[in-house]
């Protein structure tokens, strides 16, 4: 087995400095999913990771996106500016928002029918979904060989309502 460096959770609610701590890490390179994460109170200024080579944009729009900006990453082995930790801000848009988008935008059903928000076969896209998480958790697998990685996530109860499934309530 390889050494891996050291992977950390950072996980509370909104505007308590989640991020501004992750900064602080050494070689601290950030993927933003949620376009925040460019710069702190505290002054710690973290590499943004551009989404491609061809644009400055820093907070991918969809999950391909996220998931090709791994691959780069896993596939030169090494951070940018010689970075040593990589921090992944936004998890839960990263995997709630993108990932379950990109479940219903691509995958069907066994009858080649799309899957729907509101199907009560609902299950089978989230069953999909950790499956497209389980490639995500490879790939860090990978960056851990030559990589801190720290994951920045909020806590937080969803406060609106999402009219396109049945009986959700404030969450």
């Amino acid at each position: 087995m390889s050494q891996r460096y050291p992977t950390w959770l950072i996980y509370g609610d909104k505007k308590l400095g989640k991020t501004t701590l992750a900064s602080g890490a050494p070689g601290a390179c950030v993927i933003d999913g949620e376009g925040g994460a460019g710069g702190s109170e505290s002054g710690a200024k973290p590499t943004l990771i551009k989404v491609n080579d061809k644009t400055d944009r820093t907070m991918p729009k969809s999950w391909v996106e996220f998931v090709a900006m791994l691959t780069k990453i896993e596939k030169d082995g090494a951070l940018p500016n010689k970075g040593r930790t990589l921090i992944i801000d936004g998890a839960g848009r990263l995997i709630n928002e993108l990932g379950i988008e990109h479940v219903l935008a691509t995958d069907t059903k066994r009858d080649g029918t799309p899957f729907s928000a509101t199907s009560d076969e609902f299950c089978e896209p989230v069953k999909r979904l950790l499956g497209y998480v389980r490639i995500v958790l490879r790939k860090l697998e990978n960056i851990n060989e030559f990589a801190s990685i720290i994951i920045v996530a909020h806590e937080g109860v969803v406060t609106e309502k999402n009219p396109e499934l049945p009986g959700d309530k404030n969450q």
